[in-house]
């Protein structure tokens, strides 16, 4: 069956590590729209942080944004779906987070004014400070508004370590279980020799794959036209939906190992326009 939607991880796949579209790439997607396939990303970025890529290569599809968390227009930021978590989950999650001593921040639902939420600056390590300087829209509040706060796509801790994390991450899973879904993130900020690691929370089911069905549907495409391309875990459950519904599910060569064992195919790295090869190959079939 024909290919008639991509679905394009950004970082570390769209994204070369020198955070660019590579000729190759971009001629390979050009390529295929004008084939009439309909191309999209799918990532953990923001619009923010998204809409400059979607309009250098002319997607007309809404984009799948925040790790599933939101679907929106790209031109007008419309939101579309959003998968917001519960009251009572975020009421848990923000309690245990500060009884571990982290300093949560909320995202709001770009629909009701997208600002990040958190608490006073002197409950704040260094990590969740390096993250907020580069923040828009941040709006401090004492620490018992913060659970009370409606809206919210997820919340995030960081840390300098990974191990404390973990810890957190126990924590919450023994209290919420199947209530929460989580996401230990690659660094989200770097210096020369300093990296912060983040836990991310979501609304449980709350990823790419839910948002990419969402999306397909409307388009009234099947999985079974579709192809995703990503090397990240918060990838994984994207890929083995499509590969499972007879799609196209294609782990970048620098993937992690979780991706490549359930991809259909592992195609180059993002240094040497993987992204191109999986198009020409199951898109274009060149």
């Amino acid at each position: 069956m024909a290919i008639r939607l991509i679905a394009l991880d950004v970082d570390g796949t769209l994204l070369t590590s020198a955070g660019e579209v590579s000729p190759g790439v971009h001629a390979a997607i050009q390529a295929a729209v004008a084939r009439g396939v309909h191309v999209t990303l799918a990532t953990g970025r923001r619009l923010y942080a998204a809409r400059a890529y979607a309009e250098m290569l002319g997607f007309r599809l809404p984009l799948i944004l925040h790790g599933g968390a939101v679907i929106q227009e790209s031109s007008t930021g419309a939101v579309l779906y959003e998968d917001a978590i519960p009251p009572d989950v975020l009421r848990e999650a923000v309690a245990i987070s500060r009884a571990h001593g982290y300093q949560p921040v909320l995202l709001e639902s770009p629909a009701h004014g997208g600002r990040l939420y958190t608490g006073p600056a002197e409950a704040e390590n260094r990590a969740t400070r390096e993250y907020l300087i580069t923040r828009d829209g941040l709006t401090r509040t004492d620490h018992a508004t913060l659970p009370t706060l409606g809206n919210i796509l997820s919340v995030v801790m960081l840390d300098d370590d990974v191990p404390p994390l973990l810890t957190l991450r126990d924590a919450l899973l023994a209290a919420l279980g199947d209530r929460i879904g989580n996401l230990i993130d690659r660094p989200v900020t770097a210096t020369a020799s300093i990296k912060t690691f983040a836990l991310d929370l979501f609304n449980a089911g709350c990823g790419k794959s839910k948002a990419l069905a969402h999306l397909a549907r409307q388009e009234r495409i099947t999985l079974a036209e579709t192809m995703v391309v990503g090397d990240y875990l918060n990838d994984l459950e994207m890929l083995t939906a499509v590969r499972e519904g007879g799609g196209i599910a294609v782990a970048m060569g620098n993937a992690e190992p979780e991706l490549k064992a359930v991809a259909t195919a592992t195609v180059a790295t993002n240094d040497a326009d993987g992204v191109a090869e999986a198009i020409h190959r199951f898109v274009l079939q060149s």
